[in-house]
């Protein structure tokens, strides 16, 4: 037998260029992936979705009966909920000024 250097010969990586391509791919499918995920973070925060799911489901554990199905149930709470005001994160706080 000839000694010859351990290559990665998986048909996945066949050489160096094609690595580097396929990472660059990942990475970019990747970064794409967490801005979805920090978009839709966003998007549930300034909605108030997981306040007003929780204030639901506190709702239900406090029912004296459960009713036979919870899903219509917490659809109504959050269907009748209302967000609680929110200041404004992307304007500049206003300012007031007494006169004399």
């Amino acid at each position: 037998m000839s000694s010859t250097p351990n290559r990665d010969t998986s048909p996945g990586r066949p050489n160096a260029e094609a690595s580097t391509l396929g990472d660059d791919l990942f990475n970019e499918a990747y970064e794409k992936a967490l801005l979805r995920k920090q978009l839709f973070k966003e998007y549930l925060s300034r909605h108030q979705v997981l306040e007003r799911f929780n204030l639901a489901l506190e709702a239900l554990f406090d029912c004296s009966e459960l009713p036979e199905d919870p899903v219509p149930y917490l659809m109504d709470k959050m269907k009748n909920s209302r967000p609680t005001a929110r200041k404004p994160t992307n304007r500049p706080n206003s300012a007031t000024f007494k006169n004399g």
